[in-house]
């Protein structure tokens, strides 16, 4: 019986992490995008949602398919049945080889270390984490491939040098729990598990400023800041941030007069809070459109709005 409590640490280390892979790039379209797949193909944006888990073997895959996450000699990140070592967390982020240097090619494909001008940057935040069993592949002898398959060119190491020095600007600069703390930039994703908003990034539309959009094609993702107050919220454009106590509609001050952006917002345990409540919702709006509000509303999703430094 004394063995117990060890046995009980070392299955707890032995366990794998279950996440969702989330595109960091500040400015860019695909900031805040999920790795998807397209056929084979690892994509940002659209495509078949990915259930990723981190084996303790270093091995990457999707529960789903029991396919691996495979990077090949051309540098382009697909599915396939054989494994592949050398992935880890490194801050928060997704590594490999101790590596950060994942890139959106054209068409949305994700590569790797890939010097393309063609390519994007992109830092990989390994969003949610969570213990689980390891998964194996669909494959009865899945052969491994080791983790020293993918080398940099030495021809290479300025170009790679300055991607990585540009991935490094958008990615956020605290891995701890978010604070207030006015000046410091941050994103939100909607949170509800199985939702049709889960993991949708809260969008500004020009159309309707007054009121954020949850998800959506529309409008550019909402980029927030605390005032010197630490208790009010700026957006990028630096408009100030109303909560209309009336609709619970949370979007930009009045465009016109000299309407005060609204108080009491907080960081709570990493989410974004009104008074102290962390409960909002996505409102529908149109056919697949969802607007913000912290009221309850017919048809809508309960969420919470988890906050990403950008």
């Amino acid at each position: 019986m004394q063995f117990l409590p060890f046995l009980t640490i070392l299955a707890t280390a032995l366990a794998g992490q279950s996440f969702n892979a989330l595109i960091i790039r500040s400015g860019s379209q695909y900031q805040y995008s999920s790795f998807k797949a397209s056929g084979s193909s690892l994509v940002a944006g659209s495509g078949t949602d990915l259930n990723l888990v981190l084996n303790t073997d270093g091995s990457l895959i999707d529960a789903t398919s029991k396919k691996y996450i495979h990077i090949g000699d051309d540098k382009s990140v697909t599915l396939a049945d054989n494994s592949q070592l050398g992935y880890s967390f490194d801050g928060g982020y997704l590594a490999y080889n101790g590596k950060s240097a994942f890139d959106v090619c054209t068409g949305g494909k994700i590569s790797f270390d890939n010097t393309d001008s063609s390519c994007l940057g992109v830092a990989v935040r390994a969003y949610g984490p969570q213990q689980t069993a390891d998964v194996n592949g669909s494959s009865s002898t899945p052969a491994t491939t080791t983790a020293s398959s993918i080398k940099p060119s030495a021809t290479s190491s300025s170009s790679v040098q300055a991607k990585s020095s540009s991935v490094s600007s958008a990615q956020p600069s605290a891995t701890g729990a978010p604070t207030n703390q006015s000046g410091k930039k941050f994103g939100l994703i909607a949170i509800h598990s199985g939702s049709a908003v889960q993991n949708s990034g809260i969008k500004k539309v020009q159309e309707h400023p007054h009121v954020f959009s949850v998800g959506g094609s529309e409008g550019e993702f909402l980029t927030l800041t605390f005032d010197n107050d630490n208790t009010s919220l700026v957006d990028q454009d630096g408009r100030g941030i109303n909560l209309d106590q009336s609709t619970g509609e949370l979007g930009d001050v009045a465009p016109f007069g000299r309407q005060p952006a609204t108080k009491g917002f907080s960081i709570k345990n990493g989410h974004l809070a009104y008074n102290g409540n962390i409960d909002w919702n996505a409102c529908p709006s149109a056919p697949n459109k969802y607007s913000l509000s912290n009221k309850e509303c017919t048809g809508g999703i309960s969420i919470a709005l988890r906050v990403i430094y950008a």
